[in-house]
């Protein structure tokens, strides 16, 4: 009988739920489509760090064995474990340079990383993806995100980085703008720390006068005062642990389930594109869950103490007239965004 082989997968975010149920719909997936050769082992940080801690040297267990400080009001506590302080995220730099490097040294073969992280720490291509107002609808995603641009989007950062997105999820699906009190419109974010989220946004919020603090730059003083005197941030429902939403939709949430090129060339080509078509598979329903997910928390959130408030028309043109100063090309190039992948997604638009 053939032995199995371990396919370590790493989640590094939360919601835990959300990227768990992932990695168990391609442990399904994979099992259908090569059965009895791969035992998909499915690891939090914390148990990858506990169970492989004499694979990694003293430098690279310090580096890891945090989590980045959390906004506790507004992102889920009991879902980060304990929080060692650091200057600003920024400073967490080394610590997404060494993860990928680790996934490029097949320290752990298989993770779903959020794209934001992703263009901040290993390639900016992905940036493109996280534009506000890019994409009309989740047909347009799917359109291009399983389709050629997504496959050359993929490639391209394969082969400049050696890491590759096998497949394009939501873990979350629209943001939105969360806060620790009342919100009803852009400008009660005046009267409030707002953190942004990614680098297109931030942009944005820049070009709508919308006060703000990019998140690279939050501190733990910031943190702390974000919780005494009320905040607000740029997330998602199933991130979100207050009662305030505005809801803006101005972006997607987007995620990748990532692996190495290395790791892929172990495989026989048989095994390399079952790899392939079931994360393709889980991606598209993974997709569909997260719309649904979404779904569940507006029809769930009266009950719940949550309100909703839907973006004003005149707030909204604001945020769109702003995208549109992001798009032109000398800003996307200081993002690292490359404009022709960006015009290409932009034509896959309908109506």
């Amino acid at each position: 009988m053939t032995q199995r082989r371990k396919v370590r997968w790493l989640i590094a975010h939360f919601p835990l739920e959300l990227f768990v149920r992932a990695a168990k719909a391609f442990e399904e997936e994979i099992e259908k489509l090569c059965p009895g050769q791969f035992d998909i082992e499915i690891h939090t940080m914390n148990s990858w760090l506990n169970w492989y801690r004499d694979e990694l040297t003293e430098e690279q267990y310090a580096a890891l064995g945090f989590n980045a400080p959390k906004i506790a009001n507004l992102e889920d506590p009991s879902r980060t474990g304990g929080a060692k302080h650091h200057k600003t995220f920024n400073d967490l730099r080394g610590h997404w340079q060494l993860m990928f490097d680790l996934l490029k040294q097949q320290k752990f073969e298989m993770s779903q990383t959020q794209i934001n992280i992703v263009g901040s720490h290993l390639d900016s291509k992905f940036h493109a993806v996280d534009l506000p107002y890019l994409f009309n609808d989740h047909d347009h995603v799917s359109r291009v995100l399983d389709g050629e641009i997504g496959q050359d989007l993929s490639d391209k950062v394969a082969e400049n980085t050696g890491v590759r997105a096998l497949g394009y999820t939501y873990s979350g699906g629209f943001r939105i703008i969360g806060s620790t009190d009342g919100i009803e419109c852009l400008n009660d974010l005046d009267a409030k720390k707002f953190v942004s989220f990614t680098s297109p946004s931030s942009m944005m919020f820049k070009f709508a006068n919308v006060k703000h603090l990019p998140r690279a730059y939050t501190t733990a003083q910031d943190i702390g005062d974000m919780n005494e005197e009320g905040g607000a941030i740029e997330t998602t429902y199933l991130r979100f642990a207050g009662k305030n939403v505005l809801k803006s939709n101005h972006s997607m949430f987007m995620t990748a389930i990532l692996t190495s090129e290395d790791f892929l060339a172990t495989l026989t080509e048989e095994q390399r594109d079952a790899f392939k078509e079931a994360a393709h598979r889980v991606a598209k329903v993974e997709r569909i869950w997260s719309i649904e997910d979404a779904e569940k928390y507006e029809q769930q959130a009266e009950e719940r103490g949550v309100k909703i408030v839907d973006i004003s028309k005149d707030d909204e043109l604001r945020l769109r007239a702003a995208a549109l100063q992001v798009y032109k090309p000398q800003n996307l190039a200081r993002m690292g965004i490359d404009g022709e992948i960006v015009k290409q997604i932009i034509a896959k638009r309908k109506g």
